[in-house]
């Protein structure tokens, strides 16, 4: 690569993102050591074995495909985002664009619908719409009262008034059924 070497691309690489596998495909075992010290998923040497390269990419395949199994899509005009539905603290639309509260306090937003993502967020036991504006991860839920949730960081979730009765049923049985899990444990 004119310019630059593949061990400085891939540290490039990891200073935006550092869970992304990289694989150097070179002539040269000049920087195999180095290339792990970045997390290299793997380093193979040409000519490659169509054997060892097809059993790394099955490897960096079945690794994303689980990753990507909890995840959600999030596509801006510029950015393509893949959120882990564990790092979810809750969801709002405000004038047709939809905020995706995190729970290390980020947030992601991108314009569309609540209904956009309502039946894929709410297949997960531990979503919860609780108002026609917002879905929350019950995980991340601090304390509730009858007109909001307060969240792990502190943010306030307003609740449906004319939901309040179900929404406590709901989440009362979710951290009910929490326990009994822990128990079994």
């Amino acid at each position: 690569m004119p310019g630059f070497t593949g061990i400085e691309a891939a540290k490039e690489i990891r200073q935006s993102n550092e869970k992304i596998p990289i694989i150097f495909l070179t002539s040269s075992q000049e920087f195999a050591v180095e290339s792990y010290r970045i997390n290299a998923f793997d380093y193979l040497i040409k000519p490659v074995n169509q054997n060892a390269l097809f059993e790394t990419l099955d490897r960096v395949y079945f690794m994303t495909a689980t990753a990507l199994e909890n995840s959600i899509m999030l596509q801006t005009a510029k950015t393509i985002y893949v959120l882990s539905l564990s790092q979810i603290e809750f969801v709002e639309v405000n004038n047709r664009t939809l905020y995706f509260h995190l729970i290390d306090e980020t947030v992601k937003s991108i314009s569309g619908r609540l209904s956009d993502y309502e039946d894929m967020l709410l297949k997960y036991p531990e979503f919860l719409k609780v108002h026609r504006s917002y879905i929350i991860n019950m995980n991340f839920m601090k304390s509730m009262n009858q007109k909001s949730f307060i969240t792990l960081t502190g943010k306030e979730v307003p609740i449906s008034r004319n939901l309040s009765p179900t929404i406590k049923n709901c989440y009362v049985e979710y951290l009910y059924s929490a326990i009994r899990k822990e128990d079994k444990s």
